[in-house]
């Protein structure tokens, strides 16, 4: 007994250093996925250059309003006027750079933060006493980062979207990691100061997510502005509540948080294993998303004028079904880590509580 005791390290660690491996090689295939798949598209490495070209921010926009895709009908080899009538088959879609642009590599931006997350995974494996500073540092970056690629891929291109909303969230960020509770207490136990700068922070998030569900809101919507040379383009139904998922996802980390300080200061609740998961979760599914549509659609989708490729929708419904088979395979693979270890794990083994504590202290 007693050599096991010296030998093995503590549940807690032996577990995240894991889920911590585990994580950091998910996050490093989905990098290497979505950086292929992209250049594969386009023809190589040299040319990811082409992406840029097809997102942007209005620098004098505030509003709402999203970008809509426009379309001309292409029947016979040749671009009609016969908008009203044009089967969707027909339709070729384009997008109009028109104003003050700064312009984005939307694949770029998802390939630096998916990066970064594997990076910090990598270390706190190495380092898992770092865990809940590379936790907040992970937040702080990658997230705002999401939230404009998220922006971008439906639709956002205002100042509000892609610049305010982001910031904001970085803030209430840094605010939620100086304010959490460490070591973990109840939230009616901690101080005035600390209780109400977790509850604005809580309130004041929901204004970061809101231009992201409008813009996917209304691109679904019919506009009855077309032309007789163009029409505007509606998306499917799903996209909003496909948008409303990963947006879900995105916050998934809040509820954690939240629940977290809800429970009683002894509860055995492993707030990491469900950081992690939930992070891998949010951050695959948003690169299924953007390499079956963005990415995939990026041939097909012109800038000023239509392509005469036709643009399939379908890859939007396999990448709704693809997040949620995504879903799944995490939470097995998370599970079967977790059951691995404790099948493992010598039977007569005692935790070390000295180094419990000192553990518990920086996660």
């Amino acid at each position: 007994m007693s050599k096991y005791c010296r030998s093995w390290p503590p549940d807690d660690e032996v577990l995240l250093r894991r889920r911590h491996r585990f994580a950091a090689a998910v996050h490093f295939t989905a990098f290497a996925f979505l950086i292929g798949f992209a250049a594969e598209r386009v023809g190589g490495l040299n040319n990811l250059d082409e992406y840029t070209d097809q997102f942007w921010m209005v620098n004098d926009k505030f509003s709402l309003e999203p970008r809509r895709w426009l379309y001309r009908c292409y029947q016979n080899n040749t671009f009609t006027n016969a908008t009203s009538s044009c089967p969707d088959g027909d339709k070729r879609f384009y997008v109009e750079a028109i104003g003050n642009l700064s312009r984005i590599n939307i694949v770029a931006m998802a390939c630096f933060y998916v990066l970064w997350s594997a990076l910090g995974h990598a270390v706190a494996s190495i380092r898992v006493e770092w865990t809940r500073i590379l936790r907040w540092a992970d937040y702080a970056f990658t997230a705002p980062v999401m939230l404009v690629v998220l922006g971008l891929a439906f639709g956002a291109d205002s100042v509000t979207a892609i610049v305010l909303a982001p910031s904001l969230l970085a803030v209430l960020l840094l605010v939620a990691a100086v304010y959490e509770p460490n070591p973990r207490r109840p939230f009616l136990l901690l101080y005035q100061q600390q209780q109400l700068a977790i509850v604005l922070s809580f309130v004041l998030y929901i204004p970061t997510v809101v231009p992201v569900l409008t813009a996917s809101w209304r691109i679904t919507t019919e506009r009855a502005d077309a032309l007789e040379q163009r029409g505007v383009g509606t998306a499917p139904d799903f996209v909003f509540w496909f948008s409303l998922a990963i947006v879900l996802l995105f916050t998934s980390f809040a509820a954690v948080y939240l629940y977290d300080l809800c429970l009683p200061t002894k509860t055995n609740f492993d707030r990491n294993r469900w950081y992690i998961y939930l992070s891998m979760v949010s951050k695959t599914c948003l690169h299924l998303f953007l390499g079956l549509s963005v990415i995939e659609q990026s041939n097909t989708v012109g800038v000023d004028e239509p392509s005469t490729n036709e643009s399939e929708m379908d890859t939007l419904a396999i990448g709704l079904g693809g997040a949620a088979g995504l879903t799944i395979l995490l939470a097995v693979a998370n599970y079967a880590i977790t059951a691995h270890y404790f099948l493992t794990r010598p039977k007569d083994y005692k935790q070390p509580e000295v180094q419990m504590q000192l553990l518990g202290s920086f996660m």
